[in-house]
Formats: structure tokens, C-alpha cells, sequence
């Protein structure tokens, strides 16, 4: 009987080193990077397409930049964790800054920023 057990709780730790190994890429592949996205909207609650997006870090090298698409969109991915000034200006509105904080795996929250029109 001792000798069934000790052949079951050898199959027992070879089934589970063989699945510990099955998973070795997947431990590998965790994302370290962070997102920003949101909407860009005005005063009045409407969308503000072609809107430039930008954020500044010193965890990034130099900037990086979207623009909103036609429902006021935007998505900054692969961005190192850390803090960022994120701008946005648009054509008739004024330019706006804020500070953003990211961190994965979290996910942000949209941003909404209502903007005042310079006219």
C-alpha cells in the first residue's frame, strides 16, 4: 500500500512542475506599463473632436501625443507608471493642465475636462 502512495505523490509533484512550466510565459509577460484615457468635452457637455492630448513626465522620454477622435476620444497607452502633465488644446479653447497619476495594473478612470471657449 506505502509503495501506491509514494508512486501517486510522484506523479502528484510531476504534475504540478509540469504546470508550473506551462505558465513560466505568462508569469513573464505581466504588463508593467500604465494608460491614460478619456474624453474631452466643453462647457456644455459636447464632444471636442481633433483635440491634441499630450503628457509630460520624466519617466517618459520626451512627450507623447494623441488626438481625440470624433467623439472626443483618446487613449495614451505604454506609458511608465509615474506622475504626468497632461495638456490638452484645441482650436477656439483655452489650453488646460493637469496632473495624472498612474499606476498598473490599475485602470483610470476616464478623464472629462470642460473647457471654457476663449470667444
Amino acid at each position: 500500500m506505502s509503495k501506491i502512495l509514494q508512486m501517486n505523490r510522484g506523479a502528484g509533484v510531476l504534475l504540478v512542475c509540469a504546470l508550473a512550466w506551462t505558465m513560466m510565459p505568462a508569469a513573464f509577460a505581466q504588463e508593467t506599463t500604465a494608460g491614460i484615457q478619456g474624453t474631452v468635452r466643453d462647457t456644455q457637455g459636447a464632444v471636442v473632436p481633433g483635440a491634441a492630448v499630450e503628457v509630460t513626465s520624466p519617466a517618459l522620454v520626451g512627450s507623447q501625443k494623441v488626438m481625440t477622435d470624433s467623439a472626443g476620444y483618446y487613449h495614451l497607452r505604454a506609458l511608465p507608471p509615474g506622475t504626468y502633465a497632461l495638456t490638452v488644446s484645441a482650436k477656439g479653447f483655452r489650453t488646460v493642465s493637469r496632473p495624472v497619476l498612474t499606476s498598473p495594473p490599475v485602470v483610470c478612470p476616464p478623464l472629462m475636462y470642460n473647457w471654457k471657449s476663449v470667444l
